[in-house]
This record gives structure tokens, sequence and C-alpha cells, in this order.
């Protein structure tokens, strides 16, 4: 996927809306860096979904179905990336590991996500 498809493109991952491919785009410089972007994402939703299965939760984990989150990745992403300048300036909360910070942050959410849905739910 070349960097001015992602905007365009029908393509796209499902869960990226256009606002959410111009935020990675302005981010990733090649098209490798956005595929790996997108790769944490989806082992983040692989992972969130794998844990709902191991604690009962099968019949709920079509709640990660990624079209559904096209809403919400948006200000994930806007969050993930307004975060690394502020943590930047405190050398006590440095990044070190981006890819991970972006893992965990996108574990987070979903599990956020999921839980607040399940709650809506009841």
């Amino acid at each position: 996927m070349h960097l001015p498809d992602l905007v365009n493109s029908k393509d796209r991952p499902p869960f990226l809306n256009q606002e959410s491919a111009i935020l990675i785009k302005s981010w990733c410089k090649t098209p490798k860096e956005v595929y790996r972007f997108v790769q944490i994402i989806l082992n983040a939703k692989k992972a969130v979904t794998k844990n709902m299965t191991n604690q009962g939760f099968e019949a709920y984990t079509g709640l990660l179905d990624l079209e559904n989150l096209t809403d919400e990745m948006p200000k994930w992403l806007r969050n993930y990336f307004n975060r690394i300048p502020t943590v930047d300036t405190d050398s006590s909360k440095r990044i070190t590991n981006y890819e991970g910070y972006l893992y965990t942050a996108m574990v987070n959410n979903l599990n956020n996500y999921v839980h607040s849905a399940l709650s809506s739910q009841e």
C-alpha cells in the first residue's frame, strides 16, 4: 500500500476511516512503516479477542469487528500521537519503544471499548 493510496483507497483496512488514514500517513514516512503500524493494531485486536475467548466471552468478540471501530480509531490514534511529545518532555515518562507503546495503548483502548459496550448491554 502506497502512502497516497492509504487516504483515498478502498483497499484501506476496514477499521481505518479517512481521518485515521491521514493521521497514520502524517506519522509514517514509508509504506513499510504504515504496514507495521497497521499490523500492530491488528495484533492488539487479536490479543484482546483471545483474552475474551479465554475468559468465556467468545460470544461477544463481535464487538471487536473492525468495522465497528471506525469512529473510535481516530480518537485513539490522536491520543497516541498527542501523548508522544508530552512524555518526551518528562524524562521519567519517556517512551523508549514506540511500537510497544502503540500496542499497549491499542490493547487498553480495545479492552475499555469492550467493557463499555458490555456494561451498556446490561
